[in-house]
């Protein structure tokens, strides 16, 4: 599947099959009709490409690894009509920032967000009785867990990543703390305290750092203090000749954009730098500075 690659289902659609998307990483957006009820299993396996998507009212489960690897995602929207999110369903969806689970939902499968390291708020309904193993396992940027449930749900020692929650904060009914308090894995976040009423704070995505620009030798480089960005960068020239008798003269002033990206964070800043021709060398190697070196430097700075 190429890049930039948006799909609108039929209206009317009723389900969409397993498989269905299995491994269309160039998939960006896809709008998924009112008329489908159900997301088979592994239908969106590793589309990493998708950033957000809204699942229609009427579906009633997120069957297993429907959306595993789905790194891109920064954002869900999960229907009331839901009442089961399957195993493994966003397991890998290591872009996303925080979660709202409907109040529908009863249950949440085995490693259904395991590994979602972006995660920083959680929100568990009253509903839910049940978290399987793994749940929210690997999810170690975890800092508030906003528990509606006055019976604690059932779980086991590995729901959450206990190496990580003793930093975490853990907001659960005045009715039910004590509970919390002497039930693992519960009983090992940092602080347990209240709901009072409060409304859940939900973080706002981390911005990837501005990126830096350098110039030697020929050639440009890139660098972000983020780590594993990718870099979007932007060439754009303005050039002029003079000729002197049988000579002729190049002068071309490129201004470089760029800006890094990352899976779960927020697009940097752009940053701009100028380079003139003089300032360019032979980028080529052939011993003199041409338009080639003009040309050599454009692929270079795009990648190619």
């Amino acid at each position: 599947m190429p890049d930039n690659t948006s799909i609108i289902l039929k209206s009317g659609t009723r389900g969409i099959t397993g498989d269905a998307f299995y491994g269309c990483s160039g998939l960006t957006s896809i709008t998924i009709p009112s008329s489908v009820t159900s997301i088979g299993s592994s239908a969106f396996y590793g589309c990493s490409g998708l950033t957000s998507i809204t699942i229609p009212e009427g579906v009633t489960s997120i069957e297993y690894r429907a959306f595993y690897g789905c790194s891109g995602l920064t954002s869900i929207t999960i229907p009331s009509s839901v009442t089961t999110i399957g195993s493994g369903a966003f397991d890998g969806c290591w872009g996303l920032a925080s979660i709202t689970i409907p109040s529908s939902v009863t249950t949440i499968e085995y490693r259904a967000f395991y590994g979602c390291w972006g995660l920083a708020a959680i929100i568990i309904p009253s509903s839910v009785t049940t978290i399987g193993d793994g749940a929210f396992d690997g999810c170690y940027k975890i800092t508030d867990v906003y528990c509606y449930a006055e019976t604690v749900p059932a779980t086991n020692l590995n729901a959450f990543d206990v190496t990580y929650i003793d930093n975490s904060t853990l907001h659960v009914p005045a009715s039910a703390i004590e509970a919390y308090k002497t039930i693992e894995p519960w009983s090992k976040f940092g602080t347990i305290v209240t709901l009072d009423g409060e409304e859940p704070v939900v973080p706002e995505p981390e911005q990837c750092a501005k990126p830096n620009i350098t110039f030697a030798n020929g050639k440009v480089r890139f660098d972000c203090e983020t780590e594993n960005v990718k870099f979007v960068p932007t060439v754009t020239c303005e050039p002029s000749q003079t000729l002197n008798g049988n000579e002729l003269e190049l002068g071309t002033t490129f201004t470089i954009s760029v800006y890094a990206k990352r899976s779960g964070y927020e697009d940097s800043e752009v940053a701009t730098a100028t380079i003139n021709l003089a300032s360019i060398g032979d980028v080529n190697g052939d011993g003199q500075i041409t338009i080639a070196d003009v040309t050599s430097l454009v692929n270079i700075i795009l990648g190619k």
